[in-house]
């Protein structure tokens, strides 16, 4: 393996054949928490009461016994919506790394999933925007096998050499082995995106590196990667995400550099990237992402403004989930529909199903520039 590389031997201080759950709740009451702070000393204003859901049960999947004994290691990245009685609805799996075998079980187990329901203003109420990773990780002996550094290598040596197709036909056939674990994992995505760089193929570069992320270890004694080439992954995605428009997850790319801490020269790259975007996201233009069901039927985006609308379907789009901190709507496509989230909602993402290889653009647009579209 390449420079960047750390040593081969990675302990793993993991529970052997079980599952751990990484949580990221976007809370229900930010924009109470955004109100408390704009309130002036002796001024009154009315704030709903929100209380969040608590977890009753949240029960481990079963390890597969198949990826077990080949000490196959993967996660599975999910979100869901937990409604008024405290039970898991609309559970989609985002994406995920390793065994195929991974996703069936974890999304069982999340449907079994039980919370005390989040209640607003003294009423049982929906938490939406819930995200969860699930790791299957067994203890063992980290680092790589020899006949995977091997296979790395040469697919490396091909991309270098810029035989880029042989490299495809290498690296497809060393995603297919079910025996790679995490550390594995994490390695080989970050060639993945590398020759997909290459290929010119940025999209599935994006992709790439969030899968990279998602498969390494981040314990400050058990590090797959560096922080600093952690930090530099941050940085790609930040640019890439850029460069397509999604600025939500632009802006999220460059926050975990921020909190990363020592990574002051990484982040001062980006720091004038960061004002101009957070500036064209208050502006009155209207934002125009295009997007392309790939290789799913479904695809998630961040809004970053309360109104959107879609343009230029090619293809077929069936519906669209509104998924905010506290809502949760269904709706069918059309275009020119102008879709108006109160934001009392809170921050909001969209989930577009449709046919495979569907293009279609959202328009994000500012409140002002309404009556200009309509013209």
């Amino acid at each position: 393996m390449r420079k960047n590389s750390p040593h081969y031997t990675l302990a793993a201080l993991l529970l052997s054949c079980n599952a751990l759950a990484q949580e990221a709740e976007h809370p229900c009451d930010k924009g109470a928490q955004e109100a408390i702070e704009s309130v002036e000393p002796g001024e009154v204003q009315h704030l709903s009461s929100f209380v969040p859901a608590k977890p009753i049960d949240r029960g481990h999947p079963r390890y597969p016994t198949s990826a077990a004994q080949v000490g196959a290691e993967g996660w599975v990245r999910m979100s869901y919506v937990i409604d008024e009685a405290g039970n898991v609805v609309n559970p989609v799996i985002e994406d995920s790394g390793g065994s195929r075998s991974f996703r069936s079980n974890a999304l069982n187990a999340l449907k079994r999933w039980t919370f005390e329901p989040a209640m607003k203003d003294g009423k049982p109420t929906k938490q939406c925007h819930q995200l969860v990773q699930i790791d299957f990780n067994i203890e063992q002996k980290g680092g790589a096998s020899r006949r995977f550094v091997s296979k790395y290598k040469e697919i490396d040596a091909l991309v270098q050499d810029g035989k880029l197709q042989e490299a495809q036909v290498a690296i497809e056939a060393l995603h297919e082995r079910e025996a790679n674990n995490r550390y594995e994992n994490a390695w080989l995505w970050s060639l993945d995106a590398q020759l997909a760089s290459a290929l010119g193929d940025y999209r599935r570069e994006l992709a790439s590196w969030s899968r990279t992320i998602a498969s390494s270890t981040h314990n400050s004694r058990y590090k797959t990667f560096e922080d600093k080439y952690i930090a530099s992954i941050y940085a790609r995605q930040f640019e890439l995400n850029a460069f397509y428009g999604q600025y939500a997850a632009a802006l999220e790319a460059a926050s975990n550099i921020e909190s990363m801490g020592g990574q002051s020269d990484i982040y001062a790259e980006i720091a004038d990237t960061v004002v101009s975007i957070e500036d064209y996201i208050a502006s009155d233009e209207t934002i125009k992402v295009s997007l392309e069901l790939r290789e799913s039927t479904s695809q998630f985006y961040s809004l970053t403004r309360n109104q959107f609308m879609f343009d230029a379907i090619q293809g077929q789009l069936h519906t669209v989930e509104v998924r905010c901190d506290s809502h949760y709507e269904r709706f069918t496509v059309a275009e020119e529909h102008l879709w108006t989230i109160p934001e009392s909602w809170g921050a909001c993402r969209i989930m577009v199903k449709g046919e495979a290889g569907t293009q279609y653009n959202i328009l994000e647009v500012a409140v002002g520039a309404v009556t200009d579209l309509e013209s």
